[in-house]
């Protein structure tokens, strides 16, 4: 597990932009947030300064829909990455934002006592945390929106599929920071586990992956497990590719399982070729032949 400095430092390094998200564009209604988790997460990490480290692959200060909760939890993050760090509460963190000359832009002292009675559970900062990043991310996809929504009002994409591969690249990485977390507990991957034991001791077939048709392959492998990565290695000609295609074939017909073939070197109509030659048994050579 990552120290409590380096993961700090990440956070700031490879988050979103430096800069602070515009929180209001003429959408004729305020962004979505939530000021009561935000205010929850604060005061949580106030309570039990080990809070943060649970939360620091979840949120950025950018997530925070408050320009003042902004600020009051990056320097919280600032607190814990020193060595040694600074214990967080409501007086060490009045002199960091005073330090900072920021007090007044964070509601002063009465904000900061006002945060801790703020927060129903310390322990449930976590699920705040989330609702918080949730609401970033509806901030992120609207914003995005309403500017593809200008450019493409304005005309100024010279090149259309850029400007659709530019708009989906801004939606993907909004997305990808849902599934991103650098660590998992212990106890997590045991649950799985134990769930996936369970599983397997109740099904009555051999296979708990994805068969391929091949009996005593699936024997040896169980099918094809899930997050799995299978290769299938071989000289040129020794029918790699007939053989990927046989295991898709049944995956899909047999076992009614949505199969998806991607090739980077045989174009799709030989692909289609050879799904036809092979569900009809015919050798693929001599039909191009003739």
């Amino acid at each position: 597990m990552q120290s409590l400095e380096k993961k700090i430092e990440k956070s700031i390094v490879s988050g979103r932009s430096t800069k602070m998200r515009t929180q209001a564009v003429d959408l004729g209604e305020l962004l979505p947030h939530d000021k009561l988790a935000e205010q929850a997460v604060l005061g949580a990490i106030i309570i039990q300064n080990s809070v943060l480290l649970q939360i620091l692959d979840i949120l950025n200060s950018e997530d925070f829909f408050s320009p003042a909760n902004q600020l009051i939890f990056a320097a919280m993050q600032e607190m814990a990455a020193q060595e040694p760090p600074i214990p967080i509460d409501e007086l060490t963190l009045l002199s960091r934002l005073e330090s900072r000359q920021q007090l007044e832009q964070t509601g002063g002292v009465d904000y900061l006592n006002e945060l801790s009675q703020k927060t129903p559970v310390a322990e449930n900062a976590e699920f705040y945390a989330r609702i918080v990043r949730e609401k970033g991310q509806l901030r992120d996809i609207i914003l995005t929106a309403h500017e593809v929504a200008k450019r493409g009002q304005e005309g100024s994409a010279d090149n259309i599929s850029d400007f659709i591969a530019d708009a989906t690249e801004r939606l993907q990485s909004i997305d990808a920071r849902t599934r991103l977390r650098s660590y998992t507990h212990l106890k997590e991957i045991l649950a799985s586990n134990f769930e996936q034991l369970e599983k397997i001791s109740e099904s009555p077939e051999n296979v708990t992956g994805v068969p391929t048709g091949f009996t005593e392959l699936d024997d040896l492998t169980r099918g094809l497990q899930k997050g799995d990565l299978i290769i299938l290695a071989g000289r040129p000609s020794m029918g790699k590719t007939a053989l990927a295609i046989n295991m898709a074939l049944y995956a899909a017909g047999h076992a009614q399982i949505p199969s998806l073939i991607f090739s980077l070197e045989m174009p799709k109509e030989h692909i289609a070729m050879r799904l036809i030659c092979s569900e009809a048994k015919v050798n693929n050579r001599k039909l191009l032949v003739g």
